[in-house]
């Protein structure tokens, strides 16, 4: 564990990327599932790689453990486009540009976009939040989640659920909000998707997975010898 550095902590916001589908708003929690309230482990023997216990923002009570190669602290959308444009200017060859260009490719749907848009207005505010404000007000939905891992006993020959709460499977809406029209700077145009280079980063996907639309990013020429960026600060 002392090899692999811990990089986010309890209550961090961040954006988080399962497979196959867009970044997607989360914020850094313990797990309720665990005796010991663990939020951060290593996972894996010869590739071992440090996971992360999130719940995600929007109107679903959807949680995983990720991978930190598919976590990137959260600043708002517009840090993250900058850090994706920048990311793929510092590549040096032509495979690399593609190569990062796919990595960030735009993959949120009309149909998910307005969930989307709530889980991004959701992280903007908890931005301006103590870590405390952050995890009272994901109270509920951890609440939501520690329930449907324990039926009831007139439940209990049910098969036991996964450890994510699907959307389909959640009984009670979680509340929502939409942005305003004035923030349409905020709109799934502007969000870029990561490829994780890790397939098994995570157990399985909260998130159905939709038709997705796709939007390039600008493959300009750089001198930068440095493709590795700095998420956005």
């Amino acid at each position: 564990d002392k090899n692999i550095p811990v990089l986010y902590d309890v209550a961090d916001v961040v954006w988080v990327k399962m497979g196959g589908h867009p970044w997607w708003p989360s914020l850094v929690i313990p797990d309720p599932n665990d005796a010991n309230g663990s939020y951060t482990k290593v996972s894996g023997n010869a590739r071992a790689k440090r996971m992360y216990f999130v719940v995600f923002y929007g109107s679903t009570a959807d949680f995983a453990w990720v991978s930190d190669a598919a976590i990137i602290a959260y600043k708002g959308v517009e840090a993250f486009t900058k850090y994706a444009q920048e990311s793929v200017d510092k590549a040096q060859t032509k495979s690399q540009k593609e190569q990062l260009t796919e990595r960030f490719q735009l993959k949120v749907t009309i149909g998910r976009r307005e969930d989307w848009e709530s889980a991004v207005r959701e992280a903007d505010a908890a931005l301006k939040q103590t870590s405390e404000t952050r995890l009272t007000e994901i109270e509920p939905k951890v609440q939501f989640y520690t329930n449907k891992l324990v039926p009831p006993k007139a439940q209990s020959n049910r098969r036991t659920k996964s450890s994510i709460t699907k959307p389909e499977e959640s009984s009670e809406p979680m509340s929502t909000s939409t942005l305003d029209p004035a923030d349409r700077s905020l709109l799934a145009e502007k969000t870029f998707e990561f490829k994780s280079d890790d397939e098994n980063s995570s157990t399985e996907t909260p998130i159905r997975k939709p038709p997705s639309v796709k939007i390039k990013l600008s493959k300009q020429t750089s001198n930068d010898s440095d493709s590795n960026t700095t998420p956005p600060t």
